[in-house]
């Protein structure tokens, strides 16, 4: 009985010791971020935004161009409409 009471308190001194570290390592990565949010775009280290968990999933899609798509179909309709009237010439002479 008395093994296992020293292997517990073993445990318990050890994560102690180990809290301020990780404290530390924390106000470390908040001060870096502010640091890089400061600097320009090409400045940045991507090392910050590599911690983030969801980095990859969080970045928005770009919206595909409605005004491009719209100006190809009219351009195609166009075409359609220029075939047929040369079709329609063809025939007629």
């Amino acid at each position: 009985m008395r093994e296992f009471t020293t292997l517990i308190q073993a445990k318990e001194s050890s994560s102690k010791a180990l809290k301020p570290a990780i404290f530390d390592n924390l106000i470390t990565l908040e001060l870096s971020k502010r640091y890089n949010a400061q600097l320009s775009s090409q400045k940045r280290t991507n090392a910050v935004s590599a911690n983030y968990l969801n980095h990859q999933t969080q970045r928005k899609l770009k919206m595909p161009r409605v005004f491009g798509l719209l100006e190809l179909f009219v351009v195609a309709i166009q075409a359609n409409r220029l075939n047929l009237a040369m079709k329609h010439l063809a025939c007629i002479q």
